[in-house]
C-alpha cells in the first residue's frame, strides 16, 4: 500500500469520523421530521447539522496544513508516565468496588435490581475523595484508554498484554455501563484490522461482543423487567413530556397525528421509543437507542431552551464558565432531563446531547462555528501527527461528542487530556532520521 493509500485511509478514519457520525445520526432523522411534519425546530436543527460539519472541516483544514508529523516515544520518562496512568484508572476501580460493597454486574447477575441505581451508586452518588476517582475514570477511560490498549498491544508480550486485555474488559462492564467497552475495543478494532493483524481482531471483535452484549442485555433486561410489560402507547410521532405540556405534545400540534410505527413515548427507564410499543423487543429497543436517541435530545435541548428563555445563555452553559464570569448555572443537561420525564428535583438523570445543541443555546450559530472550529483543530491536528494509536482513537472521541456537550468532553471527558498525552507520548519526527526506531517504538510504521 502506498503512503498516499495510507494518509487517505488514516484521513477517512480519523478526520472524517465526526462528520459522518453527523451525518449518521442527526441530519436524516431531522430531515425526515422536518420534511414528514412541517416541523421548523427540525429543520433548524437540520442547519445546525450542516453549519457544524462547515466549521469543522474549517478547522480542521487549518490543522492539517500547519501541524508536523511526529514519531510515538513511549521509554524512559514517558514511559514512567504511562504505566502510572494505567495504575490510576485501575486502582481506582479498586477503591469504587471497596466503596460500593462488591461489582454492580455480579450484584445484577446474582440478585437482580435496577441498573439505574446500581450505576448512580457506583459513579455519581459520591462525594470527596470518591468523587475524585470517578473523575480519574471518566478523564482516563475517554481520553487515555482509546489509545493505549494499542500502545499495549503493541509494546507488550502476549501474555502481558490478554492480562492487561481481560482486566480492562472486566472494568468495562462491571458498572453496567456500555461506553467504556466501545472505548475500549474500538480502536483496538480499528488498528487490528487496517494494519493486518487478522487473527488478533477476530479474538478481539468476540471479546468485544460478547462483553457490549452481556451488559446490554442484563442492564436492559433489568429495565424492561422493572417496567413489566409494555404498555400500548400512541404510535405517531410525539414529542417530550414536561411539566407545561399535555402528556404527549404533537411536534406539529396543528396537524393531525400520522399513524405511523414510530413513537417519541415516555418509557420508565429510558427517554424515548423509536417502534411500535405494541410490537416491541429488545433488538429494536437498542436500535431505538443507537439511531433516534441522539437526535431527539438534541432535539428536545433546544426545544426547552426556546420554551425557558428568552435568549441565549452564554456562559452559564457550562459549570466553570459560570463560575469564572459570575454567571447562574443553567445546567442544561439535567433541566432538560427533568424537562423529557417530568421529573422532579432530586433526579439525577441527565440528557446527554450533541456538543452542537449546547453550542446553539449557548452561544447562536457563531457558537456553533467556534466549537466545530476548535474540534476540527483537535482531530485534523491529530491527523496531521501521522500516530496511529492517536488517529485511531479519533472515531471513538467524535462518537462521545455526539452525545456530550464540547466542554463537558474536554474536561471530564478527558478530551483536553488526550491532546496533551499526544505532545507527551510523541516528539517531532527529524526529517534527517526518518528512519529511527527506539526500542519501545511501536510495531510497523507507527
Amino acid at each position: 500500500m502506498s503512503m498516499v493509500e495510507k494518509l487517505l485511509r488514516h484521513k477517512l478514519l480519523g478526520f472524517w469520523s465526526l462528520p459522518v457520525f453527523i451525518i449518521f445520526f442527526i441530519i436524516p432523522q431531522a430531515f425526515f421530521a422536518a420534511l414528514g411534519y412541517g416541523d421548523y425546530l427540525s429543520l433548524l436543527i437540520l442547519i445546525i447539522a450542516l453549519v457544524s460539519i462547515g466549521g469543522y472541516l474549517f478547522g480542521g483544514g487549518i490543522a492539517l496544513s500547519i501541524f508536523r508529523k511526529r514519531i510515538l516515544h513511549i521509554d524512559g520518562w514517558r514511559s514512567i508516565i504511562f504505566h502510572f496512568l494505567l495504575f490510576l484508572y485501575l486502582f481506582s476501580y479498586l477503591c469504587l468496588y471497596m466503596k460500593y460493597g462488591g461489582v454492580p454486574f455480579i450484584d445484577m447477575l446474582v440478585r437482580g435490581g435496577n441498573s439505574d441505581l446500581m450505576r448512580a451508586d457506583f459513579y455519581k452518588n459520591q462525594e470527596g475523595v470518591w468523587k475524585v476517582l470517578t473523575y480519574f475514570i471518566s478523564i482516563l477511560s475517554k481520553g487515555f484508554l482509546p489509545f493505549a490498549i494499542i500502545i499495549l498491544f503493541c509494546i507488550k508480550r502476549r501474555v502481558s498484554f490478554y492480562l492487561y486485555l481481560f482486566a480492562f474488559t472486566f472494568i468495562s462492564i462491571s458498572a453496567l455501563e456500555k461506553a467504556p467497552v466501545v472505548f475500549t475495543y474500538i480502536p483496538l478494532l480499528l488498528f487490528t484490522f487496517f494494519n493486518g493483524y487478522k487473527k488478533s481482531f477476530i479474538m478481539f471483535s468476540f471479546i468485544a461482543v460478547l462483553g457490549f452484549s452481556s451488559v446490554s442485555f442484563v442492564a436492559l433486561g433489568s429495565d424492561l423487567a422493572l417496567n413489566g410489560n409494555i404498555q400500548e402507547g400512541p404510535t405517531y410521532l410525539v414529542s417530550s413530556t414536561h411539566s407545561e405540556s399535555p402528556k404527549h405534545a404533537l411536534y406539529t400540534p396543528a396537524l393531525p397525528a400520522t399513524k405511523i410505527n414510530v413513537s417519541l413515548a415516555d418509557e420508565k427507564s429510558y427517554q424515548f421509543l423509536f417502534y411500535n410499543l405494541d410490537s416491541g423487543n429488545k433488538v429494536e429497543y437498542l436500535i431505538n437507542r443507537l439511531i433516534w436517541i441522539p437526535y431527539v435530545t438534541v432535539y428536545d435541548t433546544v426545544l426547552y431552551w426556546q420554551e425557558n428563555y428568552k435568549g441565549y445563555v452564554f456562559f452559564s452553559v457550562n459549570r466553570y464558565l459560570s463560575m469564572l464570569f459570575g454567571d447562574r448555572f443553567a445546567d442544561l443537561e439535567r433541566q432538560v432531563f427533568r424537562f423529557q420525564f417530568g421529573s422532579g428535583e432530586d433526579t439525577t438523570g441527565n440528557a446527554n446531547a450533541s456538543y452542537m445543541a449546547e453550542a446553539y443555546v449557548g452561544f447562536g450559530f457563531p457558537g456553533i462555528i467556534i466549537f466545530s472550529f476548535l474540534i476540527g483543530m483537535i482531530f485534523g491536528g491529530t491527523v496531521r501527527t501521522g500516530v496511529l494509536p492517536f488517529i485511531y482513537s479519533l472515531p471513538v472521541i467524535a462518537l462521545g461528542l455526539i452525545s456530550a456537550s464540547l466542554l463537558s468532553t474536554l474536561f471530564s471527558g478527558g478530551l483536553i487530556f488526550f491532546v496533551i498525552f499526544v505532545f507527551i507520548f510523541s516528539t517531532r519526527l527529524n526529517p534527517n532520521s526518518a528512519n529511527y526506531a527506539p526500542r519501545n517504538e511501536m510495531r510497523s510504521e507507527i
